[in-house]
């Protein structure tokens, strides 16, 4: 009895063959960000669409024009948001567009999907003041069929969903896999490439991609601590000349900005236009783009 709507392609083909419904979103799903919720919310409406999956690039204009409007989508059931950082303040806006919905963050890689899943809903409060102390993104418990463990800062992962072997590529299988055998058989942990840890309570955060860390600052703890700022439209973090720069999209920004920004994240302030973003979510930073940016324009910082 779900109508699902995938912004993902192979979100579809898992509707599909799960038996629902699917309804092809009324965008150009090669540009998640540009979407236009004048059409696609009233396409939602019409086809009473229950569940939705995608990035944060796709349903935090969605979310921020219905919010605008006052308005709701109370058929939905269900959002999955993934494939980047999902910011606290989409989420919140999501939790408000869509009252009886719940709001998932799903964390998981091609290579095993899922990892683990957020309530965002229930842990709205702690996700915001994640943001401001800089602590990271938390995106929940592992999902209990699968082995998780942190070394050197990287996720590793184990389980029966999760793909043991790239497909005719074994330098690629040499990189990325770690085999070892022992009492229960061979196990194979896929390396994800992403850094995080392990809180009190068992739960995984994360703070960046492995290689990314600059000036012993981790990219996810300090964008989304320049992102609370109101004048902060999207941010990303770069080592410039052995520098740890955050390069900031600004709107209306104070004469003190760069002031602001370096005091809440350690980093130096830099302006760009336009934070350059990955072509398939539209939500993760571009890091070399944004080097070659700031390089081009001569380090234009402010700090």
């Amino acid at each position: 009895g779900d109508v699902d709507y995938p912004t993902l392609p192979v979100f579809l083909l898992h509707a599909l063959a799960s038996g629902a419904a699917a309804v092809l979103p009324d965008a150009d799903l090669a540009r998640p960000g540009a979407v236009d919720p004048a059409r696609v919310v009233p396409q939602m409406r019409r086809e009473r669409v229950t569940s939705a999956v995608g990035s944060p690039a796709f349903f935090g204009p969605v979310a921020r024009w219905l919010v605008e409007r006052g308005e709701t989508l109370p058929d939905l059931r269900q959002v999955f948001l993934g494939g980047a950082r999902v910011p606290a303040a989409v989420l919140a806006d999501l939790c408000r567009a869509c009252p009886e919905a719940e709001v998932q963050v799903v964390y998981g890689s091609t290579e095993a999907e899922p990892i683990a899943f957020l309530d965002a809903r229930a842990h709205l409060s702690e996700l915001e003041a994640a943001e401001r102390e800089g602590r990271g993104s938390l995106v929940g418990r592992p999902v209990p069929q699968v082995r998780l463990r942190i070394e050197d800062d990287e996720v590793l992962v184990a389980g029966p969903h999760v793909n043991p072997a790239y497909f005719e590529d074994p330098e690629a299988t040499a990189a990325h896999k770690v085999i070892e055998d022992g009492p229960g058989g061979r196990v194979v942990w896929h390396r994800t490439g992403d850094a995080g840890f392990l809180d009190e309570d068992g739960r995984l955060w994360l703070i960046g991609r492995m290689g990314e860390r600059c000036g012993g600052l981790w990219p996810l703890p300090v964008e989304a601590a320049a992102e609370r700022l109101p004048f902060v439209t999207r941010a990303g973090l770069v080592e410039v000349d052995g520098r740890a720069v955050i390069a900031c999209e600004l709107a209306d920004p104070p004469e003190d900005w760069a002031l602001q920004v370096h005091r809440a994240t350690g980093a130096h302030p830099a302006r760009v236009d336009r934070v350059p973003v990955d072509p398939r979510h539209n939500a993760k930073i571009d890091r070399p783009a944004l080097l070659a940016r700031l390089r081009a324009a001569g380090g234009r910082r402010s700090g």
